[in-house]
């Protein structure tokens, strides 16, 4: 899926509800949150047999990460478009300029009245989703008022009602949607945030003027909010692809217009855009790993040779760019490397709190889905300790 691919998507089924392997591994190594499944697995049965004999036994240490090593597809497609000179002078720049992303977001909270936040549908592990979540109290702290969202606006009432979201009704429609993002809206709620669905259907068959039509829609919602109200600050969290800093033959970007629209009424912008492992922009947090091994936010503007890169490779298509857009037409890059979820959560609430259960989980359904079971099993090992220890089970 890429990274301009609709949030919602009802065709396209769940990955998680489909990947039935999944399943029956997380009831075998987690019986207790994760009830066995009637659904066939895909893959050999004695496979998964053999995963019954897994010993879940309270871990000694915390699970250790480590960087995904390029493919050589990777590196062959970074050889097409740098040279390796180039390349020592992105690390350099990488370095030099790279920000704690959480700290970055915040900062730019406090210069501009709109903040937009690259989403990438993906699951189960999606880093930024889960540095908003853990972040979401600091950003209203620092002025956030409103998160505009690629939700439909017909579906605003989900959004409004007393207490959490509708969480069932959003993930029901929107296929990219997970837990991890309901996570962010609720957090958000509980901070007072106003939540605003400034997203619309379309009738237009052309997946690009489809496209602008959706991009025009969220213009006007979200300059109607900060300019009917001079006090409004808002973190627009959308697809990557709706902030691009461009005008091309796709039209222009929702982030463009608000941008050329805030010169006349005195407001500005700041984007950020997602480079994380399981998507196609994935690939520089493989390749960038020694200098960003705990996440890191770039401001593009100040790079030389950064921002030239092209977005990314897809995998589906014999590893040609992605659309041939630039990571610089974006304000800033955000590197967020496999852990970097696990990593927020424990500084935000340490090692042991059973808030690190459902990232721990979505970890460990991540690791599966790259048959490394032994670290699927360490992490289950990790979630079930923690769940036993909060219940006095280990008194």
């Amino acid at each position: 899926m890429s990274l301009d691919s609709p949030l919602r998507s009802p065709e396209v089924p769940n990955e998680e509800k489909a990947d039935a392997f999944s399943v029956n591994f997380l009831s075998l190594v987690l019986p207790e949150r994760f009830p066995s499944n009637t659904i066939q697995p895909r893959r050999p049965e004695e496979k998964l047999l053999a995963l019954a004999e897994f010993n879940i036994q309270s871990p000694t240490q915390s699970p250790t990460f480590e960087s995904v090593k390029p493919t050589q597809a990777e590196i062959d497609f970074l050889k097409k478009v740098a040279t390796p000179e180039q390349i020592k002078i992105m690390k350099e720049e990488i370095n030099s300029l790279a920000q704690d992303p959480e700290t970055a977001i915040i900062e730019a909270v406090k210069k501009h009245r709109i903040v937009g936040i690259g989403e990438a549908h993906i699951r189960p592990i999606n880093a930024i989703r889960d540095q908003l979540t853990v972040t979401m109290q600091k950003l209203k702290d620092n002025g956030v008022t409103h998160l505009a969202l690629e939700i439909q606006k017909e579906d605003q009432a989900w959004l409004d009602q007393p207490g959490q979201v509708d969480g069932a009704k959003i993930l029901n429609k929107y296929s990219g949607a997970n837990e991890d993002f309901i996570e962010i809206l609720n957090a958000a709620k509980n901070a007072g945030i106003k939540l605003v669905a400034v997203d619309t259907s379309s009738a237009e068959t052309d997946l690009i003027k489809r496209t602008q039509e959706r991009n025009d829609f969220m213009t006007n919602e979200i300059a109607g909010i900060v300019e009917s109200d001079k006090t409004a600050h808002v973190l627009f969290y959308v697809g990557a692809h709706h902030l691009e800093n461009s005008i091309n033959d796709k039209g222009s970007s929702a982030a463009q217009q608000l941008r050329e629209r805030g010169k006349k009424h005195d407001y500005s912008i700041e984007t950020f855009m997602p480079a994380m492992d399981d998507k196609s922009t994935g690939l520089y947090t493989n390749i960038f790993a020694e200098t960003a091994l705990h996440g890191a936010s770039i401001n593009l503007q100040q790079t030389q040779q950064l921002k030239n890169l092209p977005e990314g490779m897809d995998n589906a298509k014999d590893h040609e760019l992605v659309d041939g857009c630039l990571v610089g037409s974006f304000d800033n890059l955000l590197i967020l490397p496999r852990d970097h979820s696990l990593q927020v959560y424990e500084r935000a609430y340490g090692k042991n709190s059973a808030k690190l259960i459902p990232v721990l989980d979505r970890y460990c359904q991540s690791y599966i889905k790259r048959d490394e079971y032994d670290k699927a099993t360490q992490l289950a090992n990790r979630s079930l300790a923690i769940e036993k220890e909060a219940s006095g089970e280990n008194g």
